[in-house]
């Protein structure tokens, strides 16, 4: 009796038995049914968007540099820089202007502020303010509600402080007035007084 050939067998028999417990693939692991026991992830509450900030509004403003000769009426309806020559009148009401080193201006100023920064001949009229820089000029009157003159600024002439306009406010309608109701006091009936009983005489 061939007593390896048995041997051989047992043995081979045993690996297949142990290979098929312990091969990846061929059984699940004992902790894969396990349930999960970490939480489950909460979604993050996202941030409200943060509103855009309106982009600041710029003013237009006009440049006129030293090739403009300009004889006659300047107006418009935006801030303006002179550099050049002006004889006439300047009208800028609600503006600002700025009288740059440049600039030679031989006429009348009305504007809401003024900045002189070179020479001016003539009135200055402003709104809000008049500003002469060390490097400005001004022969003639100045009217405004304020002014600031610079050191070394040169000024010849007259100097008038006015308060500044008062902001007007849209009035409400008044109410119509009701004429008053004229009302009767009621009747009030008047109480008669009990009549006195009649006297009589005793009898003797």
């Amino acid at each position: 009796m061939d007593t390896s050939k048995d041997s051989k067998a047992k043995q081979a028999g045993s690996l297949k038995g142990w290979a098929g417990r312990i091969l990846p693939g061929r059984e699940k692991p004992a902790f894969a049914d396990a349930p999960d026991s970490t939480p489950p992830r909460q979604p993050q509450a996202q941030a409200p968007p943060q509103p855009t900030p309106a982009p600041p509004q710029i003013r237009k403003e006009n440049y006129l540099g030293d090739t403009f000769v300009i004889r006659g009426e300047l107006s418009g309806s935006q801030d303006v820089t002179i550099d050049s020559r002006v004889e006439g009148k300047i009208d800028l009401r609600n503006q600002v202007l700025r009288v740059g080193s440049q600039a030679r201006i031989q006429a009348d100023i009305q504007a809401a502020n003024v900045i002189v920064a070179g020479s001016v001949v003539g009135d200055v009229v402003a709104q809000d303010r008049v500003e002469i820089t060390p490097a400005g000029s001004v022969v003639g009157s100045i009217r405004s509600s304020r002014i600031s003159i610079a050191d070394g600024a040169r000024l010849k002439g007259s100097v008038e402080m006015v308060k500044p306009a008062p902001k007007v406010q849209a009035s409400k309608p008044a109410a119509p007035k009701t004429p008053p109701v004229k009302t009767k006091p009621a009747a009030v009936p008047s109480a008669k007084s009990p009549e006195a009983p009649p006297i009589t005489k005793a009898s003797r």
